[in-house]
């Protein structure tokens, strides 16, 4: 039994001598080298505190920038946040568009509405690596008023027996 003690320290103590047992401690992040030589890390270059408005009937209109260490482009996918640790993936439905313009992948709902209000984040896969972007906050404002409803104002004044309109003043 102290052999398998004095044993099972043997490897830690080697790795500590060549110190890379503070390299196994740090978390886990791709690193590439490009074409220039120098190192590159994958990242979604969405700032903090990022927000925007639009009118209800309008579209939404999020990005997210990616720095892509290769040619391909990586799987991105958005989210809108429920609650402080669920985000609800969006997929392709109705009114909800997503298309990469250069290096920013871009989505879009169209039209708005109010209850489109709330936080999205947009993720990448890089291979086995999963990077989430920061969040972006979306205010829709009040309501598209469509004039082609049919709907009429009524008469500022009338002139008649109408008994709808007996507290209307007449000029």
């Amino acid at each position: 039994l102290h052999r398998t003690i004095v044993d099972s320290h043997l490897p830690v103590m080697w790795l500590e001598s060549f110190g890379l047992l503070a390299l196994l401690a740090l978390p886990f992040t791709t690193s590439h080298i490009n074409r220039s030589g120098s190192s590159c890390v994958p990242s979604l270059n969405v700032p903090p505190n990022t927000q925007t408005s639009t009118t209800e009937g309008q579209a939404v209109i999020l990005r997210c920038p990616v720095q892509s260490c290769s040619n391909e482009l990586p799987n991105v996918t958005w989210c809108r946040v429920q609650e402080e640790a669920v985000c609800e993936a969006l997929t392709s439905v109705r009114g909800v568009f997503s298309e990469w313009e250069d290096n920013v992948h871009v989505l879009q709902l169209v039209p708005a509405h109010r209850n489109n209000s709330g936080y999205y984040r947009c993720s990448a896969e890089y291979g086995e690596q999963r990077i989430t972007g920061n969040l972006i906050k979306v205010n829709v404002i009040g309501a598209h008023v469509n004039d082609e409803m049919g709907i009429k104002e009524p008469p500022l004044c009338s002139r008649g027996g109408d008994p709808e309109m007996s507290n209307v003043l007449s000029i």
